[in-house]
């Protein structure tokens, strides 16, 4: 069941916490169609990420924190 409590944006930045990046794929599998403008977003509250890229298969587009806000 899909938690309607949470934005989309805290639901991003809950598992950059968890797990340290966000993928395309699992952004669609969670409902969540925007992720680069929701990125843009985070990005303004400190998060910093490192190089953008796609997975092994070229079928993903991955944006891992490497630094999260103080």
């Amino acid at each position: 069941m899909k938690d309607n409590s949470r934005t989309q944006k805290e639901i991003i930045k809950a598992r950059l916490h968890e797990a340290g990046f966000v993928s395309r794929n699992w952004a669609l599998q969670n409902y969540i169609s925007r992720l680069s403008p929701l990125i843009i977003r985070i990005k303004g509250e400190g998060y910093v990420f490192s190089d953008n890229h796609t997975g092994l298969n070229k079928n993903d587009y991955y944006y891992h924190v490497e630094k999260l806000p103080e």
